[in-house]
């Protein structure tokens, strides 16, 4: 590979690194990415029961915040998240955030 193909692979290389580390998520916009899926299974749900959760959303992502431990890997974060009922997992790149499938630890 001649240095003008080596430079260019570089500078592309460089380029993607900048743009994920630029655009990795923080933790306040998880809060937010949660509360938009808690009111969108709420309207989803309909009813009162769905009224009461859509109500609530916004204090229970609140309260899944307190209990949110962030990994930063600079080019992406892993974030693990208490629930009320159970844990979630997320991969947060290049402005979104991915749930990550729940594995039970064996003891």
């Amino acid at each position: 590979m001649n240095t003008s193909k080596k430079m260019t692979w570089t500078l592309i290389t460089i380029a993607f690194l900048t743009i994920l580390y630029s655009t990795n998520p923080k933790e306040y916009q998880l809060k937010m990415h949660i509360q938009n899926t808690l009111k969108e299974e709420a309207i989803n749900k309909g009813g009162i029961e769905g009224a009461f959760q859509e109500i609530f959303s916004g204090p229970q992502s609140w309260l899944m915040g307190l209990t949110t431990e962030k990994k930063d890997l600079y080019i992406f974060s892993l974030y693990t998240v208490d629930g009320f009922n159970q844990q979630h997992k997320y991969l947060g790149i290049m402005g979104n955030f991915i749930e990550l499938p729940a594995f039970e630890e064996t003891n």
